[in-house]
Parts: structure tokens; C-alpha cells; sequence
């Protein structure tokens, strides 16, 4: 599930905690990464988690795994006023890269969150998290289902979603 930085509320980001892994990423360009000196975990271009930088918090968060602390966190991420000093590290957040290299050799729905962001006129900056099925592997009729029940909008990035 994604929502774009500037519509993330502590509401919507409990909606993400809920009824997904509870591990949140951010999407970030190369630009946002220099500015606040987010770097690579480790570097790797054939899968997604390559594309992971050490987790943040944003510093006026208490313990930063609230959905409010994480709202406050992604919203700071996408302020072009932020700086490196707004950001405790590790934290509860973690940003991921996208564009460039990453998305020439490996295009993915981070890549495809960050350009709606950015055709809507927005940051880029997307929380993301993945829908989870109890025990068993999320599959297009549960995300359809989810979709349907919880008046959520379904767009594929990549494969066609069921009707």
C-alpha cells in the first residue's frame, strides 16, 4: 500500500501498521538521499532490499515507531527544508532509493509510486508497505478483496489486478 508523504496522516499510517508487515518504507531520489545523507545499506541492483537505506526517525519523535512518529518522519523526508540534523539514526523508517541506476536495471513499484508522486505534482516521497495474508503469500484477489472492503483504490504497477 502507498500514500504520498504529503497526505500521510498518524490515521493513515496506522492503517498502514494494521494491515500490513508494519515495516514501512519511504521512496527517495538520489536528490533527497545527498541532501539528508541517507546512505546505502548495501548496495545491490538485482533485488529491492539493494535499494535500502539505513532506517531514520525524524528527531521530534518520542521512540519513532508510532504511527504518528512515522508519519511525522515520512512528511520530514518530503520537506525540502529538512536537513540531515532532523534525523536520528537507525530509526523506524526506512528509506528507499529510487530512479537512476536502480530503476535502469531494476524497475519496481517503489519506482512506480515516486513517478505518480511526482506527475501529481508532489514529492516523490511515498510511504509504502506491503499487504500482508495472514500466513500465506498476498495474492491479486485478496488485494482486489482488500481493495473492495476497505474502499481502498487498486492500481498494478507492474501485473493486472483480477476485476
Amino acid at each position: 500500500m502507498c500514500v504520498p508523504a504529503e497526505s500521510l496522516t498518524t490515521q493513515l499510517a496506522a492503517f498502514l501498521v494494521k494491515h500490513t508487515s508494519g515495516i514501512i518504507t519511504a521512496t527517495i531520489d538520489d536528490s533527497i538521499a545527498a541532501r539528508l545523507a541517507f546512505p546505502l545499506l548495501s548496495p545491490d541492483f538485482t533485488r529491492e532490499a539493494g535499494r535500502f537505506c539505513v532506517a531514520v526517525d525524524g528527531k521530534s519523535s518520542s521512540t519513532g515507531i508510532s504511527a504518528h512518529d512515522r508519519a511525522v518522519t515520512i512528511r520530514k523526508m518530503a520537506d525540502a527544508s529538512s536537513t540531515p540534523a532532523d534525523f536520528n539514526r537507525p530509526g523506524h523508517v526506512i528509506p528507499v532509493l529510487t530512479g537512476g541506476i536502480f530503476a535502469i536495471t531494476r524497475w519496481c513499484r517503489y519506482d512506480a509510486a515516486a513517478a505518480a508522486s511526482k506527475e501529481a505534482g508532489l514529492s516523490g516521497v511515498v510511504a509504502s508497505a506491503g499487504l500482508v495474508h495472514g500466513v500465506s503469500t498476498t495474492t491479486p484477489e485478496h488485494v482486489s478483496e482488500f481493495g473492495r472492503l476497505h474502499d481502498v483504490p487498486i492500481a498494478a504497477a507492474c501485473d493486472a489486478l483480477p476485476e
